[in-house]
């Protein structure tokens, strides 16, 4: 029982620093830079995988009452907690995501705005990807602990690397079309005009 309180409690940590790091990003402004954007989009997607990944934690130190949790006696006796009917309904969730998707794409808008948006349902997608065709909802403590550590580490791998897109960008927009980098540039030869009295 130790070990969940702890896992919930690092997890509740995670999740509201994910929250308040992309919070912080939108309230100073940052969030509509290239580099507060991917961070404001890894800081939100390290909060929700943390999120779902302590769910049937809470759910197993907090029961739902016996009226209210009838269905979780046959989930309970399936092999893994899934059923054909679940992974039915997710994958219908995510093409109604894919869908909305779609539409947002061709509807015409604030490009930030469509951004963000598409960014968060594809945050969604991956998160139901993840617990429910990875399985990663029925496994036990002990996966779940040992996949989240490399998955963030991934993320943040990714956050440091994505901004330094834009400095590739930006890289020989300085230089002139058809000029080498090798050339060394020398003073122009005066005039004859200069040098007459």
């Amino acid at each position: 029982m130790t070990e969940r309180k702890m896992l919930v409690g690092l997890s509740g940590l995670v999740v509201a620093a994910g929250f308040l790091t992309a919070g912080w990003l939108a309230v100073t402004g940052r969030l509509l830079h290239i580099e507060g954007l991917s961070l404001g989009l890894i800081s939100l997607l390290v909060a929700v995988v943390f999120g779902i990944a302590v769910i049937p934690e809470v759910l197993a130190m907090y029961p739902l009452p016996p009226a209210v949790d009838e269905g979780a006696e046959e989930a309970h006796h399936d092999e893994h907690g899934a059923s054909i009917p679940l992974f039915m309904q997710v994958w219908g969730g995510l093409l109604f995501l894919t869908a909305v998707e779609v539409i947002l794409a061709r509807l015409q808008f604030n490009v930030t705005l469509m951004l963000l948006a598409l960014m968060g349902l594809s945050i969604i997608k991956a998160a139901l990807i993840i617990a429910y065709f990875m399985h990663l909802r029925f496994e036990r403590l002990s996966m779940v602990l040992t996949v989240i550590p490399a998955l963030v580490m991934c993320i943040c791998l990714l956050g440091i690397f994505f901004p330094d897109s834009t400095r590739m960008l930006k890289q020989g927009r300085d230089r002139q079309p058809g000029s080498d980098m090798l050339e060394v540039k020398t003073p122009a030869a005066e005039s004859p005009e200069s040098k007459a009295p």
